[in-house]
């Protein structure tokens, strides 16, 4: 997959210094215990169009719904899906971006009810963790994100 290794990270003065800043906030935040490096905290600062302020916010926001909505979460290990993944090859990233430079996610539903029998659940946990990592990608930071569900 070329696409998501040829966007490097590039930051400005001015973003290293607004990633300090946030990456200050969380680390003096009581609450939070989570990753203070520039990539991560940069996902949360580009939703926010780069507003310090607006991305601790997200950020608590986000992890206030994960404690309290902890079935909508990832609670295995990627191995956990593996046998779902190569059976039902229900989730995959097309090779090229679309048009406008977005990664583009497929996401099918399929009938594997059966032979798996947590699946709706099992779909919801791998979604989280596609996203959780498509959402470090530079390339999805500076372009955005397609999804396709079928």
């Amino acid at each position: 997959m070329l696409i998501l290794l040829t966007t490097e990270y590039e930051y400005t003065a001015e973003l290293l210094d607004k990633i300090q800043e946030l990456r200050g906030l969380v680390k003096n935040s009581s609450e939070l215990e989570v990753g203070t490096d520039d990539v991560y905290l940069s996902k949360f600062l580009s939703y926010c169009g780069w507003q310090v302020k607006e991305a601790f916010e997200a950020i608590n926001r986000y992890y206030d719904f994960k404690h309290h909505n902890p079935t909508w979460v990832a609670q295995h290990p990627v191995v956990y899906f593996k046998d779902m993944i190569y059976h039902t090859l229900c989730k995959y990233i097309m090779p090229k971006p679309d048009k406008d430079g977005r990664i583009i996610f497929v996401s099918k539903t399929v009938d594997a009810f059966k032979i798996f029998p947590n699946y709706i659940n099992d779909i919801i946990e791998l979604d989280d963790l596609i996203f959780e990592s498509i959402l470090l990608l530079p390339q999805v930071q500076k372009y955005g994100l397609t999804v396709i569900s079928d």
